[in-house]
C-alpha cells in the first residue's frame, strides 16, 4: 500500500482529523489536504504520482 493511500485511508475512512494525519504521518497539513482534494477529483488516481520528469523546454 503507497504511503498516500495510507494516509488518505487514515483521514478519511477513520475520522481522524487532517492535523493528527499529517503528524501521524510526517507530513504537514496542507499536504493532507492537498491528497484528500486531489483524489476527490481523481479518485483511485491520486494514489499515484505524477511525472517527475524534467519539465523545461529545451530550444533548438
Amino acid at each position: 500500500m503507497t504511503r498516500r493511500r495510507q494516509i488518505i485511508r487514515a483521514v478519511s475512512g477513520e475520522s481522524m482529523p487532517q492535523a493528527e494525519g499529517a503528524r501521524a504521518y510526517g507530513v504537514s497539513a496542507s499536504m493532507v489536504s492537498k491528497l484528500l482534494k486531489q483524489w476527490a477529483r481523481k479518485g483511485d488516481q491520486a494514489f499515484y504520482t505524477g511525472s517527475r520528469g524534467d519539465r523545461r523546454h529545451t530550444q533548438q
